[in-house]
C-alpha cells in the first residue's frame, strides 16, 4: 500500500494489537515478533487522513468494528519503525508486510 502510494510511514511497534490469544501463548518480545514477521494476519491495515479521524471515529461507533493508529505516512519512502521511543529494526524475513 505504501509502495504503490509512493510514501512511508512512522509505525509504533507498542501500538500493535495483539490478540489475548497470542499474549497467553508467548511473553511480549515473542508476540511482538510474531505479529511484526508472521505471515498469515487478519487485520486490515488502512490510512485515514488525520483531519478525518474523528469522523472516522464516529462511524466505526455504529460499527461492532475496533480500529487502532500504530503510526502516520511520510512523504519520504522508508518506514521507520520505533517501539518506546528508540528506533526499532524490524528482522528481516521472507514476509513484510508493509
Amino acid at each position: 500500500m505504501l509502495k504503490a502510494s509512493c510514501v512511508g510511514a512512522d509505525l509504533e511497534i507498542g501500538r500493535i494489537p495483539l490478540s489475548s490469544e497470542l499474549r497467553a501463548y508467548s511473553n511480549e518480545e515473542l508476540a511482538l515478533s510474531l505479529a511484526l514477521t508472521g505471515g498469515d494476519d487478519y487485520e486490515l491495515c488502512f490510512t485515514v487522513p488525520t483531519e478525518c479521524e474523528g469522523d472516522f471515529q464516529a462511524l466505526l461507533s455504529d460499527w461492532n468494528c475496533q480500529s487502532t493508529r500504530i503510526g502516520h505516512t511520510r512523504a519520504s519512502p522508508e518506514i521507520v519503525w520505533s517501539y518506546n521511543g528508540q528506533i526499532y529494526n524490524v528482522p528481516d524475513t521472507s514476509f513484510h508486510h508493509f
